[in-house]
């Protein structure tokens, strides 16, 4: 916990400073005095002057700000002395401006470097199909395990990040693929999907590598042996990588106990990503389930997909109606659904909302560990010979996919074809991302480190008052065709900071609800 807070302050307090280093640094190259440089927003808890500048860390370190002497673009601007932000031409202000979003898209550039010279690569272009999901447009395509994805959309992709991305954010549904099968290469369409409404395009591939089950934190996990981010490596000496794996083995050793082996952090301040391997021994608790099939729409006559109602889900048993009434108990369930069943047929009247259904029975049992289980992966790594000119054409192509990745969002936000509720990212899924990404590795923690400061240098660059983009749009019309008003300034600044405000409270909003209620993050 210790370990995740750290890197957490860590990420954001580094990306802020970066940034406002930017201006800071710009800004007394072009002749610029700096007043505060200051880490956060309000009162200041710490502070040092020197110079004439003071340096600051505030209470609410969301943020930082870099504020020059005479730099009220608000006011006028008449008398001004040497070393004030509007004693230089427009050109150097917006070069002062664009110092931030620089340092920032630079920071980043640098730590995508030093981790490709360190060994870290992106994962192969090889793919493997959602096997749990067989009618996948991957299948329907007729992909196969294996198949090399070498360029969508005649876009090159020589590693799965981009395969992912170009897929992703595609401008149509209907996407070319070129493959390479066993040196075999040829064309195909796929028809690609979103899994909700306004959400990324798929098309049900992931990279090749290593698949593997993992305990994950659910409001029903009631198992005292299995802790949360244990990954599963064997069940009785048996290989598990996919749940219905595990289901069939729990199902056959009902009322006994499995030897799981399983990875279980270990992690302290100095080694956060230490495992340890263990055998657990696990009971399998055996639970009753009715299974409705057949299920047809009595005013419609339509066929409903199958129901599995398990002793384990009251959710779902609460949701059915049986004679005017619902129940919460399982054993007042269970009875009632067998005595309304049609004597002789096994079947059932009942009623979901206000639809009234009839449906076949089947009684079933079912071997549950009490635990809810997501799918992990470990990809297949790209093979890249370390040397300086692999890398660095390497570090600027990751680069410019993390900044395409960014901008192709906003372009299909704007278009309408990506949900902005469902493609943002706030301040508290940033946290959430930071504390996830130290589970997985410290590369993947500093991977996502540098890609936040991309999206962060790019996000500044938008057009928008307030933010640099807004400036440096200001002074280019300044620089090329004449001051901009004092009052048209004020008030777009004004109507700038309420927008940002109203839509920061917003994301954040968004955050919470999704990782705290939905639990959808």
């Amino acid at each position: 916990m210790i370990t995740t807070i750290l890197a957490i302050a860590f990420l954001l307090g580094i990306c802020i400073f970066v940034h406002e280093l930017g201006h800071f640094l710009i800004g007394k190259w072009v002749g610029v005095q700096p007043r505060v440089f200051s880490i956060g927003y309000g009162r200041g808890i710490f502070f040092k002057k020197k110079g004439k500048t003071i340096y600051q860390i505030t209470a609410i370190p969301l943020g930082g700000y870099v504020q020059f002497y005479g730099d009220d673009i608000t006011k006028s601007h008449e008398n001004v002395k040497k070393g004030d932000f509007f004693s230089v031409g427009p050109w150097r202000r917006m070069a002062l401006a664009f110092g931030g979003p620089l340092f920032s898209l630079l920071f980043g550039v640098m730590l995508i470097f030093i981790l490709i010279s360190g060994g870290w690569r992106p994962a192969t272009n090889e793919i493997r199909l959602f096997d749990e999901t067989p009618n996948t447009p991957a299948h329907q395509a007729g992909l196969k395990n294996g198949d090399k994805v070498i360029e969508v959309d005649g876009v090159k992709t020589d590693y799965f990040e981009k395969v992912n991305l170009y897929i992703a954010l595609a401008a149509k549904n209907q996407i070319k693929l070129k493959i390479d099968r066993e040196g075999k290469i040829f064309d195909t369409n796929v028809n690609a999907v979103s899994f909700e409404a306004g959400g990324p395009l798929h098309i049900g591939i992931r990279p090749k590598g290593e698949k593997f089950l993992i305990v994950k934190k659910s409001k029903r996990i009631e198992n005292a042996y299995l802790k949360e981010n244990d990954k599963i490596v064997s069940v009785d000496g048996k290989k598990i990588e996919e749940i219905e794996e595990l289901r069939e083995i729990l199902d056959k050793n009902k009322g006994k106990k499995i030897n799981i082996v399983v990875e279980r952090e270990k992690s302290s301040l100095i080694d956060p990503n230490r495992k340890e391997t263990m055998t657990v021994a696990v009971p399998v608790q055996s639970f009753e389930y009715i299974k409705l099939t057949n299920i047809k729409d009595l005013q419609t006559e339509k066929i409903i997909p199958e129901i599995e109602i398990g002793q384990w889900d009251p959710t779902t048993m609460q949701s059915i109606v049986i004679k005017g009434r619902s129940y919460s108990n399982w054993s007042d369930f269970s009875a009632a659904v067998k005595n309304t069943g049609k004597s002789g047929k096994n079947k059932l009247t009942f009623s979901i909302g206000p639809v009234d259904v009839e449906s076949n029975l089947e009684f079933h049992t079912r071997g549950l560990m009490g635990i809810s289980l997501d799918s992990g992966l470990s990809s297949e790594k790209m093979n890249l010979p370390a040397n300086f000119f692999n890398i660095m054409a390497l570090t600027f192509d990751y680069s410019v996919v993390a900044t395409q990745s960014t901008l192709l969002g906003l372009y299909r936000i704007v278009e309408g074809k990506l949900s902005f509720r469902k493609s943002i990212s706030g301040p508290v899924k940033i946290m959430k991302l930071t504390a996830d990404s130290i589970k997985y590795g410290w590369d993947v923690y500093w991977m996502l480190f540098a890609q936040i400061t991309i999206v962060l240098g790019i996000m500044n660059l938008l057009p928008i008052p307030v933010l640099d983009g807004g400036h440096i749009l200001m002074y280019l019309i300044e620089a090329i065709y004449k001051p901009i008003p004092t009052k048209i300034i004020a008030g777009s600044m004004r109507i700038g900071v309420v927008l940002l405000m109203m839509l920061g409270i917003y994301v954040i909003f968004l955050d919470i609800w999704d990782i705290f209620i939905a639990g959808v993050f």
